[in-house]
C-alpha cells in the first residue's frame, strides 16, 4: 500500500506525465515476483546465515609473503 500511494503522489505532483509510473514499475514488478514467489518467509536461521556466511581464507605458510602495493605507479623524485 505504501509503494501505491508513493507512485500516487509521485504521479499527481509531477509534471513528467509517464516518467514516474514506469520509474516505479520497473521497481515494483521483480519485488512483487520476490513475494509471490515466497521470498518473505521470515527472518532466516541461524544455520542459513552461518552457511552463507564468507569463510576466512587459510592462511600463507610462513615461507610466503604477499606484497600488495597501492596508490600512484609514478615514481617519486
Amino acid at each position: 500500500m505504501a509503494c501505491l500511494l508513493s507512485l500516487a503522489v509521485g504521479t499527481a505532483g509531477n509534471d513528467s506525465g509517464v516518467a514516474v509510473p514506469a520509474t516505479a514499475a520497473a521497481l515494483l514488478v521483480p519485488l512483487l515476483v520476490w513475494l509471490t514467489a515466497g521470498g518473505a518467509s521470515g527472518p532466516p536461521s541461524r544455520d542459513e546465515v552461518r552457511a552463507a556466511s564468507p569463510r576466512p581464507a587459510p592462511a600463507e605458510p610462513a615461507d610466503r609473503v604477499t606484497v600488495v602495493s597501492r596508490g600512484s605507479t609514478d615514481r617519486n623524485a
